[in-house]
């Protein structure tokens, strides 16, 4: 019996190195179509007070509207970034910090290769903070939201995927501290412009964000609307 076996074992293992070395130079060799980017961008942050409060004074108001840096980590599935000013944006005085993490998911109504449309699903927070020096109030709200929306895809002869994607979502905010809250509506769109395989096995994809948030807060001093324009650039992991 153990003659057999280690007949067995000879014969077999050497088909089986063989067949998974034939099978890593497939996987080698095969062109890679990665949807998880690594994504920088530049672009205008606009904030702004909404709210119809007379109290607050103007020294105390949080509005600027400048240019911002954003970094993300994007996925079919997971979304995490931050888009960000300051002085390295020259803006003065002021602080102004956006982060957030989305959960995605899709309902396609059309799987075809060369064109997609579909409903976009998505869970997240998002986390908004604005500072001003000399200003007795600070702006730390935390929201948690979902949404669904349209999102549409054309792929180009295997080489270009162009896609929009536009998400309204509605949820409820609250501050850092937990002291006062209330609810968040927002619009987000991204359109994107992937080449594939344009570096090696690499895809370089550019894009355009859009953000138009709008926080509705029980104490009425800090009813804002956060809009974000960027444009970005990336490259596959």
């Amino acid at each position: 019996m153990k003659i057999y076996t280690l007949a067995f074992i000879v014969c077999f293992i050497p088909s089986t190195i063989c067949a998974q070395m034939f099978s890593v130079r497939n996987v080698e060799n095969k062109p890679s179509e990665s949807n998880t980017y690594l994504r920088i961008g530049a672009g205008v942050s606009n904030f702004s007070y909404s709210g119809t409060s007379t109290s607050i004074l103007p020294v105390n108001r949080l509005d600027f509207d400048n240019n911002s840096l954003s970094i993300q980590f994007e996925s079919n599935v997971l979304e995490l970034g931050v888009n960000f000013a300051n002085s390295l944006v020259k803006l003065e005085d002021q602080t102004f910090l956006n982060f957030y993490l989305y959960y995605n998911n899709s309902i396609l109504f059309s799987k075809n290769k060369s064109f997609q449309f579909g409903i976009p699903l998505r869970i997240g927070t998002d986390l908004v903070s604005v500072t001003k020096e000399g200003s007795r109030d600070k702006f730390s709200q935390n929201s948690l939201s979902v949404g669904a929306g349209l999102l549409l895809s054309l792929r180009i002869k295997d080489k270009i995927i162009f896609s929009n994607k536009f998400i309204p979502n509605y949820g409820f905010s609250s501050s850092s501290g937990g002291f006062f809250g209330g609810s968040n509506f927002s619009l987000t769109g991204k359109s994107r412009l992937n080449f594939i395989n344009l570096i090696g096995n690499k895809n370089l994809s550019v894009g355009y964000d859009y953000k138009n948030s709008s926080y509705n807060i029980t104490d009425h001093n800090f009813d804002y609307d956060l809009k974000a324009h960027l444009i970005t650039i990336a490259i596959s992991l």
